[in-house]
């Protein structure tokens, strides 16, 4: 396994303990070096809803509030990417938009991991310049994780449509299966993008033909 997947799952298990104590010296930390991958998040969300050609009103890849409680001032990060979800066209759009960015983060933290490394030798940079990598991969798995916004829109459409989303699973396990006959390598940003489209394209193509046969 990579070792840029390795850090981004390690993070990703790190996040739910850390985000649950909602205040504290390491709660802010984490906060900071989540804002790193916040706009990754809402990538995540953004490419397949445009590629599945849901209207979006409004992007906001990061912002920054302050809150005021009575237990002192909130200090909070996020973005949203704001469109017409009753237009998701089927299962399998529902599933990639939903869990977009968990699914793209892995692209990401290669991409990233393997743009550090090669910045490095080509610019003769200092070794500890990854440094700064490795905080926007750790940033990634800090936010990679559907948020209840997204879990909500997600599972209220494929609640409503128990069929295309059995094909979707259905279709998803073929994909599974393909990769491992294939033995399909992850040692490149590209390898695991075109991973992602043989995993998820039975299910696109499974329901487009469920949806012209049964709207």
């Amino acid at each position: 396994m990579n070792e840029a997947i390795e850090i981004l799952l390690v993070a990703a298990v790190i996040q739910f303990f850390v985000m649950a104590i909602n205040y504290g010296t390491l709660w802010k930390i984490a906060l900071v070096i989540a804002a790193a991958g916040i706009p990754f998040h809402e990538l995540g969300h953004l490419v397949p809803i445009v590629l599945f050609r849901v209207p979006v009103y409004e992007v906001h890849l990061l912002e920054v509030w302050t809150e005021y409680t009575p237990h002192g001032n909130f200090v909070g990060a996020g973005g949203h990417v704001r469109g017409d979800y009753s237009k998701i066209p089927h299962a399998c759009a529902a599933l990639l938009i939903g869990f977009g960015p968990f699914i793209a983060a892995f692209v990401w933290v290669q991409g990233v991991y393997e743009l550090g490394n090669w910045a490095i030798v080509a610019y003769n940079l200092d070794p500890n310049w990854i440094m700064l990598f490795f905080i926007i991969i750790v940033g990634i798995g800090f936010s990679c994780t559907p948020s209840r916004a997204d879990l909500h829109v997600t599972g209220t459409f494929l609640l409503a449509h128990l069929g295309q989303t059995a094909i979707t699973i259905l279709m998803i396990l073929v994909g599974c299966v393909i990769l491992y006959l294939a033995g399909w390598p992850f040692d490149y940003w590209w390898q695991t993008l075109l991973a992602i489209v043989v995993l998820f394209l039975p299910s696109w193509v499974a329901c487009k033909v469920y949806v012209y046969f049964l709207p």
